[in-house]
């Protein structure tokens, strides 16, 4: 191997003493592959004179060559003997002080600055984040779910932090929730499919939205169908329980579409009772009674005390000509809430049909003062007028 041996310093010493200045061709230290070859004794012998002389003449070069040995960059073994198989020489990777300044620090200060930015980055992200979901919840908090909505909309477009994320989709589905509402009983029913649009951008699922987007397609103001239909006299039939005005549904591209997407809703979200309820009262309109009745038995089972629940099974019994059947819903409703007043009505409708017109009265005259319909109050009283010579 080709090192540096005693000679090869002598020289370099004794001309080191002379007045030569330094050579003006480049510094062997500048070649990071002729040092490495230098630390591992594979200088061929050309490059080994030309090194000598080198160094001979060039003081910054002895220089920097003595630094790199003190600090121990460089090392090998002047008195070092031959290899007892020489090799072509292969050019090693370079060396520690070279890679070091030339490559690992510049990496390293860039890892830095680029941490500190990321650092600097999420810092100033997350403040921005939590700032929107604060604004975004005190619009919630005062009565403007939309405002709610459109501060969510400037959040950044980044994946955010989990905590973050699921305060977005909750305060984005109850907002919308809250703002679609509002528009469907309004009868602004392309507000709605507009609301759930923005709305899942944040929150995926949304059973609440989805119910009322089908109820919009339905032309229907309210979020539960029963809460508006859910008299006896909505289905056609009389206080008597005489069914003088009974139609045969229309069935169309919108009603089948309209069935599609019901069967759809409660095969997605099989718990959300309130979607049972409105497909069963679809289906109940749509004369596919017993259909109706397995959607509202499904809703019963999710919560033994929904009042809407009985009512369904009630108008689907009466619809079958089980009255007594109907009378029992309509009385297990109403030992949920005694003031419900579809549940009174249709009541007083099944005991009409028993011949127990004096129960049926007593229903009547309790919901009188609380009929606001003038046509309803009308059938009221005269039913009472009827019953009256009954109960003498």
């Amino acid at each position: 191997m080709n090192r540096l041996s005693d000679d090869d310093f002598h020289k370099v010493l004794q001309r080191a003493t002379s007045d030569r200045p330094d050579p003006r061709e480049g510094h062997f230290t500048d070649d990071d592959e002729l040092l490495t070859c230098l630390a591992s004794g594979l200088l061929r012998p050309e490059e080994h004179r030309r090194l000598v002389e080198h160094l001979a003449d060039c003081g910054e070069c002895r220089r920097e060559l003595a630094a790199m040995v003190r600090d121990g960059v460089l090392e090998f073994d002047p008195l070092a003997t031959e290899a007892e198989s020489p090799v072509e020489p292969v050019r090693p990777p370079e060396t520690r002080r070279r890679f070091m300044r030339s490559t690992v620090l510049p990496l390293a200060v860039a890892a830095a600055l680029l941490v500190c930015i990321g650092l600097l980055w999420r810092s100033a992200g997350k403040d921005e984040v939590d700032r929107v979901l604060a604004q975004s919840r005190q619009a919630l908090e005062s009565g403007d779910p939309l405002a709610a909505l459109t501060r969510l909309e400037s959040l950044p477009a980044e994946p955010l932090a989990p905590a973050a994320a699921w305060e977005a989709q909750r305060l984005a589905e109850e907002a919308g929730y809250r703002a679609a509402k509002a528009r469907l009983e309004a009868g602004q029913f392309r507000a709605v499919a507009e609301i759930e649009g923005r709305v899942t951008k944040y929150a995926a699922v949304s059973p609440r939205l989805t119910n009322l987007r089908l109820q919009s397609h339905r032309g229907m103001a309210a979020e539960l169908a029963l809460a508006r239909h859910g008299m006896l006299l909505d289905y056609g039939f009389e206080l008597d329980g005489a069914s003088p005005t009974m139609s045969l549904p229309v069935v169309d591209e919108t009603t089948e579409r309209l069935g599609r997407e019901f069967r759809e809703a409660v095969e997605t979200y099989p718990d959300e009772s309130t979607l049972w309820l409105n497909r069963g009262q679809f289906l109940l309109t749509m004369a596919q009674p017993q259909e109706a009745r397995a959607c509202f038995q499904r809703a019963l089972e999710s919560a033994s005390d929904l009042l809407w629940a009985h009512v369904g099974l009630g108008l689907v019994a009466f619809e079958l000509r089980e009255t007594a059947a109907a009378l029992e819903h309509f009385e297990a409703a109403l030992r949920i809430d005694p003031d419900q007043l579809a549940a009174q009505l249709n009541a007083a409708v099944c005991l009409n049909v028993l011949g127990r017109q004096a129960e049926a009265a007593a229903y009547l005259r309790r919901i009188q003062p609380r009929i606001d319909d003038p046509l309803l109050l009308r059938r009221i009283e005269q039913s009472l007028s009827a019953a009256q010579p009954v109960e003498k």
